[in-house]
């Protein structure tokens, strides 16, 4: 009579190798922290474009698409609630209270928001400010907010010597 199958050492090494295999595979794939933080970035980037869309679209109704700078008391008359918002070309100033403003879920660093805005700066042609998960903002001793990892944010940028749609960038969760 002739056995089939395995032998119980057999069986015992195929475990052993399936065990060691999936223990050094698995890692690569449980991942879900920082793919859920890379998912909230792009959503988050979604939202921001959205509302780049709706302010510009309403800027062209009102005829205001080609005001260089468009401020404060002019943008509150335009955006009820929006006092503190600002506008070049149409297009939301890369600045934290009209961002602040547009999209829901972004604040300061001690707002209960789900996104921190922080480092703002002012480049030659606009401005540039990023937006990262409030568990990666703090603030400095002279209270200027700051990213804590130096990834894992949106950078909004804004342009105020030409009528140009503001670039956002997502840099990636490690």
């Amino acid at each position: 009579m002739k056995n089939k199958g395995f032998t119980l050492i057999e069986l015992i090494i195929s475990i052993i190798v399936i065990g060691i295999l999936a223990a050094t595979a698995i890692p690569r794939f449980i991942n879900i922290d920082t793919d859920a933080e890379n998912a909230s970035l792009i959503s988050l980037k979604a939202a921001i474009e959205s509302a780049i869309n709706i302010s510009h679209k309403k800027m062209v109704i009102d005829g205001m698409e080609n005001d260089a700078a468009l401020t404060y008391a002019e943008s509150a008359a335009f955006y009820e609630g929006c006092e503190w918002c600002s506008f070049d070309y149409g297009y939301p100033v890369a600045d934290t209270l009209t961002l602040k403003y547009l999209v829901d879920g972004i604040g300061i660093v001690e707002d209960d928001d789900s996104f921190a805005l922080v480092e703002w700066t002012k480049i030659w042609a606009g401005a540039v400010v990023l937006i990262t998960p409030t568990d990666n903002a703090k603030r400095l001793a002279n209270n200027y907010p700051v990213l804590i990892e130096d990834n894992c944010y949106v950078k909004y940028t804004s342009y105020d010597q030409e009528p140009k749609k503001p670039l956002i960038e997502i840099v990636a969760c490690d």
